[in-house]
Formats: structure tokens, sequence, C-alpha cells
């Protein structure tokens, strides 16, 4: 597969089960293809995942209540992820993370990420078709050497659009106007 971007203001909408079922193939393409790409999915309830390949290195990245405003995951599904083995919010990463640097751990790492999307995230658990949006986009912090400097200047934040389910109070800085429609 040739690796297909987005661009960061282009998602597509694409159901869970789409996404789950080829998740594979598109970050298989990111190892091979990808220098400085990243993939980032957003879900309805405003919380995401994403993914950076740089050099031979895939990263895989769950929303964290670190740098935010609000609470975006509760204190349980933290505990969860760290018991899933997923690295806890540092100075590498903001965000839970996991990262593999063969083709051959891909499947640990989708493992990983599928167990966090539908049993700690909890997408999906609706009735409802459940979508997600994708956006994938390179040169991620083009002309910066350094990786983590990179990965900070093209971090991707959903704050503003958050929509208050967590346990953060009643915060909503946007109209139920401006909402996407699931």
């Amino acid at each position: 597969m040739a690796l297909h971007l987005t661009g960061s203001d282009n998602p597509i909408e694409t159901s869970l089960t789409s996404l789950l079922a080829n998740l594979p193939e598109l970050l298989g393409a990111m190892m091979r293809e990808g220098d400085r790409v990243l993939a980032v999915v957003d879900f309805p309830d405003y919380r995401y995942v994403q993914f950076w390949a740089e050099n031979g290195l895939l990263i895989g990245e769950v929303i964290s209540n670190e740098n935010l405003a609000v609470q975006a995951i509760t204190a349980e599904q933290e505990s969860q992820l760290t018991a899933a083995g997923w690295h806890q919010p540092d100075s590498f990463s903001p965000n839970y993370y996991f990262t593999i640097s063969s083709l051959a751990e891909l499947p640990v790492l989708m493992k990983m990420m599928t167990h966090a999307i539908l049993t700690i995230l909890e997408q999906g658990s609706t009735p409802e078709l459940q979508t997600a949006t994708v956006k994938t986009f390179s040169n991620a912090g083009e002309g910066v050497a350094d990786m983590v400097t990179a990965r900070e200047a093209s971090r991707v934040r959903i704050v503003e659009n958050w929509d208050g389910d967590g346990d953060g109070g009643d915060l909503h800085p946007i109209s139920d106007d401006d909402r996407p429609e699931n």
C-alpha cells in the first residue's frame, strides 16, 4: 500500500469497524514510507489516538489528561492503560504511548491499540454506528532535527472541541451548533 496523506485540514470519516480493519495496513505503510508522518484518529466524544512514524520508529499514543484543561479519561482508565503496557505521559509524550521499531512488532501495537480503543476508551459501546475521523499528514516539525521537539511542534490537541463528558465538570467551550453531527 502506498501511504495516502489526507492533509491536516482534510480528515476522512470512517466507521470504527473499517478503521480497525484497515489500521494494520496504514501503520505498516507509515513504518515503511513515513518520515515524520502523523495519523490522528478523532472519535465523536472528542478523545483521540494518534501515530507518529520517523526513522523506522512507530509511536502509538492514547489521549491523557496531561496538558488538558478538562479530564479526558478517568483514573480507572489511566490505570487500565498502564496495566495494558502503555507508557505513562512523560517528557517524551504528554499522552500514553508505546513505541515499536519493526514491522514484526506491529501486531503487538495493533492489539494494544484495539484494546485501548474498544475496551478502555469504550468506543463502539453504543448500538448506533460508531464513526471516527482520520487525518494523515507529513512535514511535521519540518526543519527541526530533534524528534521530541518536532513531535511537540506538530502535536494536535483537541481541548477546544471537548464536549465536557469527563469528570472535568460542565465545560462547554463550543456551542452545540458548532459540534459535528454523529
